[in-house]
């Protein structure tokens, strides 16, 4: 897997040396939804919020036909609260603030028809191939009891510890516009591989990301 996203992350670096080729610089609004099921029990699904930006080179070949391989930073987190206790006894209330940042390669084939000069629709569909950089949750909990008050901090590294694969292939596809040179993107995109990559048996974790951005046709 590493081997392949040298080499997709080469190929876009080189297309963009391509003289034809057309610099889309973006970033945007990410959805991402993680679901799949431990220990052969569906998880309630986890929703995460984020943004992406980099940019793609898109290199015309034929007509309305383009392929555009590109380089994209993503950043998702997520915040969840809880509380419990006795009654009169003990309060005991926990944050816990997941956050995943990565390195995105799409390549991206792309369709597009003209409408007016300055204007036009496409749609486009491949693969995206990602490097995860960091995937952490970090957990404060405060406990106020009646012999006293204390609160403890900890950090879970998904990667270091493990639990998650860093690299995933993602398949999708979208549509967008384009009006003045400024473009308006849709898409969504699921992970195909199990990103689980513990010990504990019948489990397996997939994530989907839908996202709308905006760019700039250079």
């Amino acid at each position: 897997m590493k081997k392949i996203f040298a080499i997709v992350l080469a190929a876009a670096l080189f297309a963009g040396t391509n003289a034809f080729a057309q610099i889309y610089p973006g970033a945007g609004y990410i959805n991402s939804t993680l679901s799949g099921q431990y220990n052969g029990n569906a998880i309630t699904p986890e929703q995460s919020n984020g943004f992406y930006a980099g940019a793609s080179y898109n290199v015309g070949l034929s007509g309305g036909l383009s392929v555009a391989p590109g380089l994209y930073f993503s950043m998702i987190t997520n915040t969840q609260e809880g509380s419990g206790g006795v009654s009169g006894i003990a309060t005991v209330n926990s944050k816990t603030v997941f956050t995943e940042m990565a390195l995105n390669v799409p390549v991206m084939a792309n369709y597009s028809y003209a409408l007016t000069r300055d204007a036009k629709v496409f749609a486009y569909a491949g693969p995206t191939f990602q490097l995860g950089l960091s995937s952490k949750a970090v957990n404060n909990t405060n406990a106020d009891t009646v012999i006293g008050s204390g609160s403890s901090n900890s950090t879970k590294d998904y990667y270091a510890d493990g639990d998650y694969n860093k690299f995933n292939v993602y398949v999708g596809g979208g549509i967008g516009a384009e009006f003045a040179k400024i473009l308006i993107v849709l898409g969504y995109d699921y992970g195909v591989l199990n990103i689980y990559a513990g010990s504990t048996e019948n489990t397996f974790y997939h994530r989907a990301n839908l996202h709308l951005g905006v760019g700039y046709a250079f």
